[in-house]
């Protein structure tokens, strides 16, 4: 039983060499770095984003559809109301549209003119 014990800690000890030797290579200290940084910019924020379009405000009161919930509480509507309403079209389809119609421009604008600087 002492071996099991003595087999544990030098796992134990091998798990915190190989992390030790995974942070002593700059490259990696700069890819967990990025990593953290990427994940408190981005992917925080659009949870964060999610979350609250699941959630009654004290501002959406005055919404019909919202006046029976409790500020707090879980609903559909916003999702509904972009994707699936009279308004959506101006909600989501437009400016998406919109948005698609000036990534091709920039992109046709960028072939001509690195074409003819090529």
């Amino acid at each position: 039983m002492g071996e099991l014990v003595i087999n544990k800690q030098s796992s134990s000890r091998k798990f915190w060499n190989k992390v030790k030797g995974f942070f002593t290579q700059p490259a990696n200290v700069i890819l967990v770095v990025s990593l953290v940084l990427l994940l408190y910019f981005n992917f925080y924020p659009f949870i964060t984003l999610l979350v609250d379009t699941a959630i009654v405000h004290v501002s959406e009161i005055q919404f019909p559809e919202l006046q029976g919930l409790a500020i707090g509480s879980f609903t559909t509507f916003h999702w509904s109301r972009v994707f699936a309403s009279d308004m959506s079209g101006i909600l989501l389809w437009k400016p998406l549209l919109n948005s698609v119609l000036m990534s091709l421009l920039s992109s046709l604008i960028a072939i001509v003119y690195g074409g003819v600087v090529a």
